[in-house]
């Protein structure tokens, strides 16, 4: 089952930022990272959950803020940034429900 996350996080450095990036791929799960301590992701294969996520940001980064959001399908979004970049390309693909 297809599920999609909203991740926040402040204050990771950027090697933080790459092992979280790590797990992320090690799960083989699609992602949006446009915005510094933002996420986008999906899950196709419904293998993590919140606590999950969170968990793993929590051992990255202990003393920070953050949270993490399960979408529903019907959810709506609007953005502003380079579009010319490809920048709401993976959304327009892949944060869509199915």
């Amino acid at each position: 089952m297809k599920r999609r996350y909203i991740v926040a996080v402040s204050g990771l450095s950027t090697d933080d930022e790459e092992k979280f990036l790590e797990f992320i791929k090690e799960k083989k799960l699609a992602w949006w990272h446009w915005i510094k301590g933002f996420w986008l992701i999906v899950d196709r294969r419904g293998q993590v959950n919140v606590t999950m996520l969170r968990d793993q940001l929590r051992r990255l980064a202990s003393s920070r803020r953050g949270l993490v959001l399960e979408i529903p399908k019907d959810v709506t979004w609007a953005g502003f940034g380079p579009v010319k970049e490809g920048m709401f390309e993976w959304i327009k693909k892949t944060w869509k429900p199915d």
